[in-house]
């Protein structure tokens, strides 16, 4: 088990102990503030990936409206008589190509956490 998977048991559990009517021996303080301590730290990181991630987003998109518009130049030397199809099929292997690099970022930033 993770330590986030250990993490979120725990506070999920120390939850429902303290919502209910059990009489049950409650969890030690030392225990729950560092279950909580883990959590912020949890947090902390992956929003830090998310930031990440959304600037490498920003990036791309910006590149690609660069990209875009040298294309829209190149496209009015291409064969005018490419059909819908061929365009679509086109910008979607296109769009493949960068939503795999956006992934093999975040899995690389992922494999990077203690």
């Amino acid at each position: 088990m993770t330590k986030a998977q250990e993490t979120i048991l725990f506070l999920a559990r120390f939850n429902f102990w303290r919502r209910s009517n059990d009489n049950a021996a409650a969890p030690s303080p030392t225990e729950v503030g560092a279950a909580i301590d883990d959590a912020v730290n949890l947090l902390l990181r992956y929003d830090e990936m998310e930031r990440v991630r959304y600037g490498l987003e920003d990036s791309l998109t910006r590149s690609q409206q660069d990209a875009d518009q040298q294309c829209r130049l190149k496209e009015t030397f291409i064969n005018k008589w490419e059909t819908s199809e061929q365009k679509v099929d086109r910008l979607q292997k296109r769009d493949d190509a960068m939503k795999a690099a956006i992934d093999q970022f975040c899995d690389a930033a992922r494999k990077e956490q203690p």
